[in-house]
């Protein structure tokens, strides 16, 4: 018969829905921080104030992980106050080197990351 649907429109729509763009907007405090964990800089408090003009970094890299970048969180030992602590958010090495090889893919596209932005134990 003609002019039938060979899919079902609310079907694909829905499938397409879920998945999210995975940058964010452009200008936005998500995207400068975006920018500086894709070019390896390991970004604590001080870092984000002084260069990103971002206070809430914790936020930002949640939004980050919603949208799909397995954003990494350590505890490293502060530069100058001894037996003390920060945050430093960053990527894993080899998540970077994998997305720069996979320009087009996204990000919950990586093979070694659960849903939490964790990674699992094998390399490609």
């Amino acid at each position: 018969m003609r002019g039938t649907l060979f899919f079902n429109p609310t079907q694909e729509t829905r499938l397409t829905a879920t998945r999210k763009k995975p940058f964010p907007k452009k200008g936005s405090k998500a995207y400068a921080l975006l920018n500086e964990l894709l070019h390896g800089t390991r970004v604590d408090a001080a870092f984000s104030a002084m260069n990103l003009n971002l206070a809430t970094l914790p936020a930002r890299a949640a939004e980050l992980r919603k949208l799909g970048w397995p954003v990494q969180v350590a505890e490293e030992p502060h530069p100058r106050i001894k037996a003390e602590t920060w945050t430093v958010y960053f990527f894993d090495t080899h998540f970077r080197g994998w997305i720069s090889d996979n320009h087009g893919k996204h990000p919950y596209d990586y093979p070694h990351q659960d849903g939490r932005g964790r990674f699992t134990e094998g390399k490609e």
